[in-house]
Protein backbone atom coordinates (compact mmCIF):
# COMPACT_ATOMS: atom_id res chain seq x y z
CA UNK A 1 0.00 0.00 0.00
CA UNK A 2 0.93 3.63 -0.22
CA UNK A 3 1.54 6.07 2.56
CA UNK A 4 0.45 9.65 3.18
CA UNK A 5 2.05 12.57 4.97
CA UNK A 6 0.58 15.26 7.21
CA UNK A 7 0.71 18.81 8.48
CA UNK A 8 1.91 18.98 12.06
CA UNK A 9 0.89 21.34 14.80
CA UNK A 10 4.45 21.81 16.06
CA UNK A 11 5.02 22.83 19.64
CA UNK A 12 7.21 20.96 22.10
CA UNK A 13 6.03 17.44 21.22
CA UNK A 14 7.12 15.74 17.99
CA UNK A 15 7.42 19.16 16.41
CA UNK A 16 7.07 19.79 12.70
CA UNK A 17 5.58 16.47 11.69
CA UNK A 18 6.06 15.76 8.02
CA UNK A 19 4.14 13.19 6.04
CA UNK A 20 4.69 10.85 3.15
CA UNK A 21 1.52 10.29 1.14
CA UNK A 22 0.57 9.63 -2.44
CA UNK A 23 -3.07 10.58 -2.85
CA UNK A 24 -5.55 9.22 -3.56
CA UNK A 25 -6.03 5.89 -1.84
CA UNK A 26 -8.25 3.30 -3.45
CA UNK A 27 -11.09 1.46 -1.79
CA UNK A 28 -9.79 -2.05 -1.06
CA UNK A 29 -6.07 -1.22 -0.86
CA UNK A 30 -3.74 -1.39 2.11
CA UNK A 31 -2.68 2.17 2.92
CA UNK A 32 -0.66 3.91 5.62
CA UNK A 33 -0.40 7.44 6.90
CA UNK A 34 3.23 7.91 7.97
CA UNK A 35 4.27 10.94 10.00
CA UNK A 36 7.77 11.76 11.11
CA UNK A 37 9.16 14.53 13.24
CA UNK A 38 11.38 15.50 16.13
CA UNK A 39 11.02 17.27 19.44
CA UNK A 40 12.52 17.82 22.88
CA UNK A 41 10.21 15.26 24.56
CA UNK A 42 10.16 11.56 23.72
CA UNK A 43 6.80 10.39 22.37
CA UNK A 44 7.46 6.82 23.51
CA UNK A 45 4.62 5.55 25.68
CA UNK A 46 2.08 8.12 24.49
CA UNK A 47 -1.44 7.06 23.53
CA UNK A 48 -2.72 8.19 20.13
CA UNK A 49 -6.07 8.41 18.36
CA UNK A 50 -6.35 8.48 14.58
CA UNK A 51 -9.73 9.41 13.14
CA UNK A 52 -11.30 10.27 9.80
CA UNK A 53 -14.52 12.13 8.97
CA UNK A 54 -16.35 13.06 5.78
CA UNK A 55 -16.24 16.78 6.63
CA UNK A 56 -14.09 18.95 8.88
CA UNK A 57 -16.74 19.13 11.63
CA UNK A 58 -18.26 15.71 11.01
CA UNK A 59 -18.60 12.69 13.21
CA UNK A 60 -15.61 10.36 12.87
CA UNK A 61 -15.82 7.27 10.71
CA UNK A 62 -15.47 4.16 12.87
CA UNK A 63 -11.93 2.86 12.32
CA UNK A 64 -10.10 0.11 14.13
CA UNK A 65 -6.72 1.85 13.75
CA UNK A 66 -4.18 2.18 16.53
CA UNK A 67 -1.16 4.15 15.34
CA UNK A 68 2.26 2.65 16.03
CA UNK A 69 5.35 4.67 16.91
CA UNK A 70 9.06 4.13 16.41
CA UNK A 71 11.39 6.42 18.38
CA UNK A 72 14.90 6.97 17.04
CA UNK A 73 18.06 7.02 19.11
CA UNK A 74 19.14 10.34 20.59
CA UNK A 75 22.70 11.43 19.93
CA UNK A 76 24.24 13.82 22.42
CA UNK A 77 21.66 16.39 23.44
CA UNK A 78 19.87 16.20 20.09
CA UNK A 79 16.09 16.00 19.77
CA UNK A 80 14.05 12.82 19.80
CA UNK A 81 12.93 11.63 16.39
CA UNK A 82 9.81 9.60 15.82
CA UNK A 83 7.82 7.95 13.07
CA UNK A 84 4.09 7.43 13.66
CA UNK A 85 2.18 5.09 11.35
CA UNK A 86 -1.59 4.69 11.04
CA UNK A 87 -2.14 1.61 8.84
CA UNK A 88 -5.47 0.99 7.13
CA UNK A 89 -6.16 -2.56 5.95
CA UNK A 90 -7.73 -3.40 2.61
CA UNK A 91 -10.95 -4.33 4.47
CA UNK A 92 -11.03 -0.90 6.17
CA UNK A 93 -10.50 1.07 2.95
CA UNK A 94 -13.03 -1.13 1.08
CA UNK A 95 -15.67 -0.14 3.66
CA UNK A 96 -15.04 3.60 3.19
CA UNK A 97 -17.22 5.44 0.73
CA UNK A 98 -15.68 7.35 -2.12
CA UNK A 99 -14.90 10.97 -1.28
CA UNK A 100 -12.62 13.37 0.53
CA UNK A 101 -11.92 12.51 4.18
CA UNK A 102 -10.51 14.76 6.87
CA UNK A 103 -8.17 13.01 9.28
CA UNK A 104 -6.59 13.92 12.61
CA UNK A 105 -3.93 12.41 14.82
CA UNK A 106 -4.24 13.26 18.52
CA UNK A 107 -2.23 12.54 21.61
CA UNK A 108 -4.91 11.43 24.09
CA UNK A 109 -3.01 10.87 27.35
CA UNK A 110 -4.84 12.34 30.36
CA UNK A 111 -3.59 15.87 31.01
CA UNK A 112 -1.78 16.00 27.66
CA UNK A 113 -4.60 15.82 25.11
CA UNK A 114 -3.69 17.74 21.96
CA UNK A 115 -3.83 17.47 18.17
CA UNK A 116 -0.54 16.47 16.56
CA UNK A 117 -1.42 16.57 12.87
CA UNK A 118 -4.33 16.81 10.45
CA UNK A 119 -4.98 16.67 6.73
CA UNK A 120 -7.18 15.29 3.99
CA UNK A 121 -7.20 11.94 2.24
CA UNK A 122 -9.08 11.28 -1.00
CA UNK A 123 -10.64 7.81 -1.28
CA UNK A 124 -11.63 6.64 -4.75
CA UNK A 125 -13.35 3.57 -6.14
CA UNK A 126 -10.95 1.64 -8.40
CA UNK A 127 -11.86 0.88 -12.00
CA UNK A 128 -10.96 -2.79 -11.57
CA UNK A 129 -12.27 -5.26 -9.01
CA UNK A 130 -10.49 -5.53 -5.67
CA UNK A 131 -7.55 -7.92 -5.70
Amino acid sequence: GRSRAARGHGGNDVADLSQSITPPIYMGEDASLVLSGSGATTPAGWTYRFSMATNAAGAPVSLAVTPTITVGAVTGSGPYTATITAALTAATTAALGEGLYYWELWRIDSGSRKPLAKGTWAVVDPVTAYL
